[in-house]
């Protein structure tokens, strides 16, 4: 993947460098349907837009295509997208099309019944494209998202030292390839975010509940997945298809779908673990239905993964519940809803099970 970062003084853009205050009223009805690049309410904003709603609006463009952005090196605080279609080729998103070079958005939301952000690729509800130590914040999309590839519930492709913290997903995310709840192609530090049990999230090749493609530099802890993850071909995982970094301290509860596929990709937790890279004190409690073949943590693991556990919900064709809890490598690491632990026996609480006890390595 290339960074396709822009050149300001190149493209000669001209810009917004004051200060926005839209009082949390409206801009309604606003319509922009071009061909061209950087579109939205500002085409490029350098300032600081906040308190703002644009409500019932529909922006059309090229590359860099946002409601309130095309591209932002500025921040943008408290902002709100509510039913409002965003419609682009490259870089398109919901709140921003493209944001770089130390930008902010936070405290932002796109919401309502007929939010939609669309393009080709690098789509994403909130923001399309980041770049070079963006800060993406208490960000929430409830917007349908749809794109051919890089494709996210907030960004579609982040790169260089982007930090994703307290943000959630709850809407229906579709693409082909790199495709995630939070982020389709990811080299970002994700922290304390997730994604909801009303999302869908639904793809061909590397689709995950959080995050498509976790590349290298990119980190995911303390974050979770609820929604219903659906494959259609390969490496598809309750958290993350491809994992090329970090994972650590996340889970998944959202059923992964995989009866489509055709590949031995398919995880609980991870489509596919690459050399490297590691996957540390994860639990998968979601059913894994699969064609081919499954594992409740990784599909296929190249590299290390500990402190990792499930419950065998796993199937072939078939939804039956088992539940039968399997437990591995815990000696580090106990579950989070334990109520008692001895040293063979571990007995489990959750709410959406009775008691059930499992032998567990010593």
């Amino acid at each position: 993947i290339i960074d396709d970062s822009v050149n300001v003084i190149q493209e000669n853009l001209k810009r917004f460098a004051g200060i926005f205050n839209g009082n949390n009223l409206a801009i309604r009805g606003l319509k922009i349907d071009s061909n061209k690049d950087y579109q939205g309410l500002f085409g490029f904003q350098a300032g600081n837009v906040e308190n703002l709603i644009i409500k019932n609006s529909y922006i059309k463009g090229n590359s860099s295509v946002g409601a309130i952005a095309g591209l932002n090196t500025g921040v943008i605080f408290n902002c709100k997208v509510i039913n409002t279609e965003v419609v682009g080729d490259s870089k398109v998103g919901g709140l921003v099309g493209n944001s770089s070079t130390g930008s902010k958005i936070l405290t932002c939301d796109v919401e309502g019944i007929k939010a939609l952000v669309k393009g080709s690729e690098y789509v994403g509800g909130a923001v399309g494209y980041t770049n070079n130590n963006v800060v993406l914040e208490n960000l929430t999309n409830n917007s349908k998202v749809e794109a051919e590839k890089f494709v996210g519930g907030i960004s579609g492709i982040s790169f260089y030292g982007t930090t994703l913290m307290s943000s959630k997903n709850n809407g229906r995310i579709i693409g082909s390839e790199n495709v995630g709840g939070l982020i389709g192609y990811s080299q970002a530090q994700i922290e304390k975010s997730y994604v909801s049990d009303i999302s869908v999230v639904e793809g061909n090749i590397n689709v995950g509940g959080l995050v498509g493609l976790n590349h290298s530099a990119g980190d995911l802890s303390n974050s979770y997945n609820k929604g219903k993850v659906i494959g259609n071909k390969d490496i598809i995982g309750g958290l993350v298809g491809t994992n090329n970094s970090n994972i650590s301290n996340c889970y998944n509860t959202g059923r992964v779908d995989a009866r489509k596929t055709s590949g031995l990709r398919v995880g609980g937790i991870c489509g596919q673990n690459m050399s490297d890279s590691f996957i540390t004190s994860v639990y998968n409690i979601g059913d894994v239905l699969y064609n081919e073949s499954a594992e409740g943590i990784v599909g296929i693991d190249y590299g290390t993964t500990s402190n990792a556990y499930y419950l065998d919900s796993i199937h072939a064709l078939a939804p039956a519940h088992k539940h039968f809890p399997i437990i591995l490598d815990l000696i580090v690491c106990t579950p989070p809803w334990h109520n008692q632990l001895s040293y063979k026996l571990n007995y489990l609480y959750h709410p959406y099970y009775s008691f059930v006890s499992c032998q567990f390595s010593t």
